[in-house]
């Protein structure tokens, strides 16, 4: 009975895979690109322009995207000029990411001599999307994701004395069911730009939920293994052994969360909100968080005496506070500030 039970695993595992590497549309099925201002403006050098869609002169204001996992010195690997970024109508995307790197408010560049890319170019924000057509220098913009940084790379799980090529990938659950009876893996790794068969994990290592002590960890969490295409992260790593994924950077959707906080369409923190009771007789409502970061409501306590301190973010991070606990004291949190603040939504 138990090896009949283990050969119809073994079937669904092979099925899972023969689905899985042969979806129709996914994320897998997007390009995405380093974007980062050209600076090849002030350069009167063009043989490093790179792939120039109209043969018009790349010595301009404008933007050069790059492909991720490309290799250096490959067609893929070419630098290609945008002179204009859009985002479709009625899109939510924050395009002021993007347009702020032509501005100087962001340091969209990386240390060049760090042996360990996979690629000599690299940016704090990654876009996917289109060109308006084959003669365009304009791209069409479906997403955006901004690195979450890190307070000192001294930290990173993968130090600059390991020589090791990392590339960049989606993590999403394994469909497969794993019991005692059965060794398997319950992550799928997504190489991104990659037709390469999708690979399976039995854990990861990163960083960050080490290194900032206020992050939210069950939003973290959520965002780096997940099917859910709104919210999916790209994690830059390397595969060690067989089964773990040492990760030392994560970049995040930016459109996060999607519907907003106290929407009809969003989650069910905001039928929470909806569903608040007036908190009477001096009491005051506390609240949680859902996945999405979004205020969930608790209840009504008495207000006690909290303490008057107030914690700081590091580099590249906001503070977010809300009424917490049996006190209603704050609970502080420090949130990636390229997303939108939630809890101003209670």
């Amino acid at each position: 009975m138990k090896f009949l039970f283990f050969i119809v695993l073994i079937c669904i595992f092979i099925l899972h895979i023969n689905c899985l590497n042969n979806k129709p549309q996914s994320i897998s099925e997007k390009k995405y690109y380093f974007i980062k201002p050209n600076k090849n403006n002030n350069n009167n050098d063009n043989n490093d322009i790179g792939i120039n869609k109209n043969n018009s002169n790349n010595n301009q204001n404008g933007y050069i995207l790059n492909l991720l996992n490309s290799e250096v010195g490959t067609i893929q690997g070419q630098d290609t000029f945008v002179s204009n970024v859009e985002i479709p109508k009625k899109s939510k995307l924050n395009l002021s990411i993007v347009t702020d790197l032509l501005k100087n408010q962001l340091d969209g560049s990386k240390d060049q001599s760090e042996q360990s890319l996979p690629t000599q170019f690299e940016s704090k924000v990654v876009v996917a999307g289109e060109f308006k057509d084959d003669q365009s220098n304009d791209f069409i913009i479906s997403d955006i994701y901004h690195l979450m940084e890190l307070k000192d790379d001294s930290n990173n799980v993968n130090p600059r004395t390991i020589k090791v090529k990392e590339y960049y990938y989606f993590m999403s659950p394994s469909p497969l069911i794993c019991n005692s009876m059965i060794n398997c893996s319950n992550i799928i790794i997504d190489k991104v730009n990659s037709n390469e068969p999708f690979g399976f994990l039995e854990k990861f290592r990163e960083p960050y939920s080490k290194s900032l002590g206020l992050l939210d960890l069950n939003w973290f969490n959520s965002r780096l293994v997940t099917n859910d295409n709104n919210y999916n992260s790209i994690v830059k790593g390397y595969q060690y052994g067989n089964n773990e994924l040492i990760i030392s950077r994560v970049y995040i959707n930016t459109l996060d969360p999607i519907d907003g906080c106290g929407s009809k369409s969003s989650s069910s923190s905001s039928l929470s909100l909806e569903k608040q009771p007036a908190c009477r007789f001096g009491k005051i409502a506390t609240f949680t968080r859902d996945l999405n970061r979004c205020p969930v409501f608790d209840k009504c306590v008495k207000k006690s005496p909290c303490h008057l301190g107030r914690p700081h973010c590091d580099q590249g991070y906001k503070i977010s506070s809300l009424p917490f606990g049996e006190k209603g004291c704050l609970k502080y949190y420090c949130d990636p500030d390229f997303l939108p603040n939630t809890s101003n939504k209670i």
